[in-house]
């Protein structure tokens, strides 16, 4: 099956607070994701990551192949169409 979504390695800091730490994800066509965890998990920050809110402190995301901060605009159509 094509990957959608490949997270590799993401990590974010806000100052000397890690909301995510070398976070890999692969998402493949028509499969589905739940992120459950308790307050403070990282799930908003990832989310603000996959939509280009934010880029990664380290790693990389890909959507449909690409690097989405590289070439964010084609990313979040796809994102969007899907």
């Amino acid at each position: 099956m094509k990957q959608v979504l490949e997270v590799i390695e993401a990590t974010k800091n806000y100052g000397r607070l890690t909301a995510l730490h070398q976070l890999s994800l692969t998402v493949q066509a028509r499969e589905f994701v739940a992120l459950l965890g308790p307050n403070g998990a990282g799930r908003s920050s990832l989310f603000q990551l996959l939509t280009g809110l934010f880029v990664p402190d380290e790693g990389s995301i890909r959507v449909a192949g690409l690097e989405l901060e590289k070439d964010p605009v084609s990313a979040r159509k796809i994102i969007w169409i899907r």
